[in-house]
């Protein structure tokens, strides 16, 4: 692993950031959202609150993302001790990915503008569906399940007779490593899509086959194939 900017001296012993500090982990994953805005159009602005909006669902928070404090406190580190000499050892795609993001500013007055709207997103409430729109970025890492079954409902490719029962039951006999997701994952969207117009047009226009009424039924199948097949056979509340 390389080694270039010094970042400080402590006991008479210079220490030095690794490259990875630019080219892995949460802040380049963050750098990586950044650039996407960049090149779709969205305000840098949007990325920022979509991260803060992740941060709020801790049970689907992915393992990349950092709280947005730390976040922009190693951002403020990052760019005090930037060099030059030192970016120009990171590996080319890190290097092009930077560049991307900062656009027109330098790379450190990137990183600290981006440190500044994640502390300035510390202080506000989530942002809505209807302020910020979903992206599908955000949909992969909250919903992903809801991705997978555009390959069972998707009616171009009509191989089964039912579908929906079909996208329910499709992993058996192997359903605890993932139907409970799938169902905890469709009925939060169905709620989501009840308490926001927004949220559920932008739903189905990332993911076609996600109408509240087909993500119903594929929450109640799957929770019935998880009961018939993997507890006792009895539900917990039988149908009426």
């Amino acid at each position: 692993m390389g080694y270039g900017a010094t970042a400080g001296v402590t006991g008479g012993v210079t220490t030095r950031l690794p490259q990875s500090a630019l080219s892995s982990g949460a802040i380049f994953h963050l750098v990586g959202l950044a650039a996407d805005a960049a090149g779709s159009g969205d305000p840098l602005e949007w990325q920022v609150l979509r991260y803060r909006r992740i941060q709020g669902v801790e049970y689907t928070r992915p393992s990349w993302t950092w709280p947005l404090q730390p976040a922009a406190a190693q951002l403020d580190h990052l760019a005090h001790t930037f060099t030059e000499e030192f970016f120009s050892t990171c590996p080319p795609a890190a290097r092009t990915l930077w560049s991307r993001a900062a656009g027109t500013r330098t790379v450190p007055e990137f990183m600290n503008d981006l440190a500044t709207l994640l502390r300035m997103a510390c202080r506000e409430p989530e942002a809505t569906y209807e302020e910020i729109p979903l992206a599908s970025w955000e949909l992969a890492v909250r919903f992903p399940q809801l991705l997978g079954l555009e390959t069972w409902l998707d009616p171009a490719f009509p191989d089964e007779e039912d579908p929906i029962r079909a996208a329910a039951e499709s992993e058996h006999p192997y359903c605890a490593e993932l139907l409970p997701e799938l169902i905890a994952q469709v009925t939060q969207a169905l709620a989501l899509c009840r308490d926001s117009e927004a949220f559920a047009a932008q739903l189905r226009a990332h993911c076609g086959s996600a109408a509240p009424e087909v993500l119903a039924e594929v929450a109640d199948l799957a929770f019935a194939h998880m009961a018939r097949e993997h507890r006792n056979g009895t539900l917990v509340t039988p149908p009426a």
